[in-house]
C-alpha cells in the first residue's frame, strides 16, 4: 500500500488488493441495490444509504482492513504525523490496540443525489478513510477535501481513496454529480469508551 499526503493530515491511499477482488465485491454491492429495502440504512436528508451485505468479496475486503497489518500501518501513520500527534497527545502503535475500535459501512451514494455540505465527521473517531468501489477515475463522483485556496479531490478507482487523521478542522464533502451510483467502503477507527 502507498500513502501521499495530499493535505496536512490527508492522505491519498493505494492498497495492493486484487482488481478481482475489487470487481466481485462491485457485483455484490451492485446486487443488493437491486434488492433495495432489505439491504439499505437511508439517511432521508442526504439521499445516500449505507449498504448490509454479507457477500464473500465484500467480507474478503472486510478482513483487510480489520488485519493487524492494515491496522498497524494505519496506527504508525497517525504517530508520525507531528500534527496528529500533538492533538492527541502521543499516543503509540500500541494506544490503538487498547483505545480504539473498528468500524465500517458499505456506502452507496446514488447518481446525481444531493452533495453532502461541508463537514467535520464525528470528533470520536481518530483516525477514518474511504475506498472508492468504482472501477473508473470520475472527478464528479468523489471526496473535495478543502485546502487554504482550493478544493483538492481525491482520485477514484478500485484500490483507490484517502485518509483522515482527525484533527477536528479538517473538512471535506462528498459529490456524486454523475449519471451512475458510487460505492464506497469507509472504514474508522474510533475511540472506544
Amino acid at each position: 500500500m502507498q500513502f501521499s499526503e495530499i493535505l496536512s493530515g490527508v492522505y491519498a491511499v493505494t492498497t495492493d488488493l486484487d482488481l478481482d477482488l475489487w470487481r466481485r465485491s462491485l457485483t455484490e454491492l451492485e446486487q443488493c441495490q437491486d434488492m433495495m429495502s432489505d439491504h439499505y440504512h437511508t439517511q432521508p436528508d442526504l439521499g445516500t444509504k449505507d449498504i448490509r451485505i454479507s457477500g464473500a468479496a465484500c467480507a474478503e475486503v472486510l478482513g483487510y482492513f480489520e488485519s493487524d497489518q492494515w491496522l498497524d500501518t494505519v496506527a504508525k501513520l497517525c504517530v508520525s504525523n507531528d500534527e496528529w500527534r500533538t492533538n492527541w497527545t502521543s499516543p503509540s502503535v500500541s494506544w490503538f490496540r487498547n483505545h480504539t475500535r473498528f468500524d465500517h459501512m458499505w456506502h452507496l451514494a446514488p447518481a446525481n443525489y444531493v452533495n453532502h455540505e461541508w463537514h467535520v465527521d464525528c470528533l470520536r473517531t481518530v483516525v477514518h478513510g474511504m475506498m472508492y468501489v468504482n472501477a473508473d477515475p470520475d472527478p464528479t463522483a468523489t471526496t473535495l477535501f478543502r485546502g487554504t485556496d482550493r478544493e483538492i479531490a481525491v482520485t477514484t478507482g478500485f484500490n483507490r481513496g484517502w485518509i483522515l487523521l482527525q484533527n477536528g478542522k479538517q473538512t471535506h464533502r462528498g459529490i456524486n454529480t454523475s449519471n451512475r451510483s458510487r460505492y464506497t467502503f469507509k472504514w474508522m477507527l474510533t475511540l472506544d469508551i
